[in-house]
C-alpha cells in the first residue's frame, strides 16, 4: 500500500491512531501536509490533517478529508483519498483509487470507495455507512453501493429507497445504478460507464444501452425501451417516462402505453412483446404475470391463458 501526499509519506498502522495531528509517538514522520494510514485506511490531504481510523473522523482545516470505513469525502481543489490499502496521490488534479475502481478528478471530484461510484462538478461527494451529505451546486451522494447523482434534479437514494426526480432521473439502489443529465453513466462494482448523450451503464457484468430511454440491466436480467426507461438492478425494476413506475425488492410496477415489467429472473413484457417463453417461468412470475393481465394487452392475455399458467 503506497500513499504519498505531494512528496510525503503515509504510515500504515493496524490499530487506532487517535491524535487529529502529525504529533503522535505512532506516526513517524510530522510535516504540515501527511498521509497517514491505519487499518488499511488513508487520508489524503492538503493543508489539513486527516486522520483515519476503524469508525472515527479525523476534522481538519481549509481542505478537510475525512475517511471512515472504507467511506471516502474529498474536498478543496481535487484533494484525493483513498481507502482500504489503496493509493492516494495529491496534485490538482487526482486519480482516486479504491479496491480496483478508478476516479480521476479536475476540478470536478471523482470519488471511488468500495464499488461506489460518484462524481462530481463543483461539488463535494461524501459517502458514509448510511449517511447521505449534500453539498453545493452539483453534490453525489453514495452510502453502501448506493449510488445518487445530482445535477438539476437532485436524487438520494439510501438502503432501498428510490427517489426519480426531474426530467425522468432514473435512479436505482444497493448495488445499483443512477444515470442523469444528458447521457451520465455512473457504475458499480468494477464495472464500465461510457458517457455521450446516450450513456451505456453496466452493473456486476451487465450491460444497459440508453438512447432517449435509459435501460440499466443487472444481474442477468434484461430491459430494453424506448420513451419507457426500465431500470432492473438485482432484481428490482423501476421504469421511467411519462408514467413512472419504481419497483425495489421483489415489487412490480407497470407502465407507461401498457408495459409490463417483472423482476428476479421473471418475464418482461413491453408493446405485446413476449421476450422469454412463459413455459421457462416458475410460479411465483406466473403468478405475478395473472395479476398483470388486466393492463397486458388482449391477445397476450390470451396467449397466457392458452399457456394455461397455473402456480
Amino acid at each position: 500500500m503506497v500513499g504519498s501526499a505531494r512528496g510525503e509519506t503515509a504510515e500504515v498502522y493496524e490499530r487506532r491512531i487517535g491524535s487529529e495531528r502529525v504529533e503522535t509517538a505512532e506516526v513517524g514522520s510530522e510535516i504540515e501536509e501527511t498521509a497517514q494510514l491505519c487499518e488499511g485506511q488513508l487520508g489524503s490531504e492538503s493543508e489539513g490533517a486527516a486522520l483515519v481510523c476503524e469508525e472515527e473522523l479525523g476534522s481538519e482545516s481549509e481542505g478537510a478529508a475525512q475517511l471512515c470505513e472504507g467511506q471516502l469525502g474529498s474536498e478543496s481543489e481535487g484533494a484525493a483519498l483513498v481507502c482500504e490499502g489503496q493509493v492516494g496521490s495529491e496534485i490538482e488534479e487526482t486519480a482516486q483509487l479504491c479496491e480496483g475502481q478508478l476516479g480521476s478528478e479536475s476540478e470536478g471530484a471523482a470519488q471511488l470507495c468500495e464499488g461506489q461510484l460518484g462524481s462530481e462538478s463543483e461539488g463535494a461527494a461524501l459517502v458514509c455507512e448510511e449517511e447521505l451529505g449534500s453539498e453545493s451546486e452539483g453534490a453525489v451522494q453514495l452510502c453502501e453501493g448506493q449510488l445518487g447523482s445530482e445535477s438539476e434534479g437532485a436524487a438520494q437514494l439510501c438502503e432501498g429507497q428510490l427517489c426519480s426526480e426531474s426530467e425522468g432521473a432514473a435512479l436505482v439502489c444497493e448495488g445499483q445504478l443512477g444515470s442523469e443529465s444528458e447521457g451520465a453513466a455512473l457504475v458499480c462494482e468494477e464495472e464500465l460507464g461510457s458517457e455521450s448523450e446516450g450513456a451505456a451503464l453496466v452493473c456486476e457484468g451487465q450491460v444497459g444501452s440508453e438512447s432517449e430511454g435509459a435501460a440499466l440491466v443487472c444481474e442477468e436480467e434484461l430491459g430494453s425501451e424506448s420513451e419507457g426507461a426500465v431500470q432492473l438492478c438485482e432484481g428490482q425494476l423501476g421504469s421511467e417516462s411519462e408514467g413512472a413506475a419504481q419497483l425495489c425488492e421483489g415489487q412490480l410496477g407497470s407502465e407507461s402505453e401498457g408495459a409490463a415489467l417483472v423482476c428476479e429472473g421473471q418475464k418482461l413484457l413491453g408493446e405485446g412483446r413476449v421476450e422469454i417463453p412463459v413455459q421457462a417461468l416458475d410460479s411465483k412470475a406466473c403468478q405475478i404475470l395473472q395479476a398483470l393481465s388486466a393492463v397486458l394487452p388482449l391477445r397476450i392475455q390470451k396467449q397466457l391463458q392458452a399457456q394455461t399458467l397455473s402456480p
